[in-house]
């Protein structure tokens, strides 16, 4: 399992699902801390 180190900003967090026959048949989670600072491009 992968460790991640807490941010004073916390998490960013997506739950993706695959729904057939109206019941779950996939879930995919992804989780990334939310960075303190940001580069404008």
């Amino acid at each position: 399992m992968l460790q991640q180190v807490p941010t004073p900003w916390g998490s960013e967090v997506v739950d993706i699902y695959c729904l057939e026959n109206g019941k779950i048949a996939e879930h995919w989670d992804v989780r990334h801390p939310v960075p303190t600072q940001y580069s404008s491009t």
